[in-house]
């Protein structure tokens, strides 16, 4: 018996066979570097509880980017004199997709420095599953607002 072969026939498997498999996020390298600013925020007591940032800068993936968002600081109990930080922010891509990021760190006033871990919690565009982690720093003048940030982390979509 003779059997023909379809070239055909084979390259529309193929292509039924890969539509079927499911599409797999990789994970990739990312950093980010930027300035912005801080407008601090008090309580009734005068004790600094946040500031509304705004920031810009460059990223990996994401090109020019924008942000801005609420920083909420709270006594760290452990460490008198150094306060948690915490914020969700959203990164504004330049081609307007926006990934989702939450930072959570310890700001030492003194030294004006905030440090700590982000997450990529998801986001719009091709961030939309966007998940992963890494280390943030926030150089800081707590005397102006004016701060420089830099950020080195995995990121998976």
């Amino acid at each position: 018996m003779k059997r023909n072969f379809s070239p055909r026939l084979l390259a529309l498997s193929i292509s039924l066979l890969l539509g079927v498999l499911p599409l797999q996020a990789a994970v990739r390298p990312f950093a980010f570097s930027g300035n912005g600013t801080a407008s601090f925020i008090t309580d009734a007591a005068g004790n600094v509880i946040g500031a509304n940032i705004t920031a810009s800068g460059t990223a990996t993936y994401l090109g020019l980017w924008t942000a801005a968002g609420t920083v909420y600081f709270a006594p760290d109990p452990n460490n008198p004199g150094r306060l948690l930080s915490s914020a969700n922010l959203a990164f504004v891509a330049a081609n307007g997709d926006r990934l989702q990021v939450a930072m959570n760190g310890n700001l030492d006033p003194a030294a004006g420095a905030d440090m700590g871990v982000l997450r990529f919690v998801g986001g719009t565009g091709r961030f939309a599953a966007a998940s992963g982690s890494g280390q943030f720093v926030v150089e800081l003048n707590p005397a102006t607002g004016a701060f420089k940030t830099t950020a080195v982390a995995a990121i998976n979509f």
